[in-house]
C-alpha cells in the first residue's frame, strides 16, 4: 500500500475523508497544523514548533520520542 499524505488549506481538510495512517500537513502561514488520521474523522495534531521549543531533553524508550513541557 502507497503512503498517503495530504496537504493545503486547514479550511479545506474533511477529516471525514482520512484513511488510517495518512498524515495531514496545514499549508496555511498562520496554522501551525500538521497530523496523523487515526481513522476518518479521527485526528492527532502532532507537536507544534511551540511545544517543541518549550521542551525538557527528549527521552526515547521501546522506540517511542517523549517530550517533557517546562513550566
Amino acid at each position: 500500500m502507497a503512503i498517503q499524505m495530504r496537504r493545503g488549506s486547514y479550511a479545506d481538510l474533511d477529516e471525514s475523508k482520512l484513511v488510517a495512517g495518512e498524515i495531514v500537513v496545514a499549508t496555511d502561514s498562520n496554522i501551525d497544523f500538521v497530523g496523523v488520521a487515526k481513522a476518518p474523522s479521527n485526528v492527532i495534531q502532532l507537536a507544534t514548533q511551540k511545544d517543541l521549543a518549550n521542551a525538557t531533553t527528549p527521552t526515547v524508550s521501546n522506540g517511542c520520542i517523549t517530550f517533557g513541557h517546562t513550566s
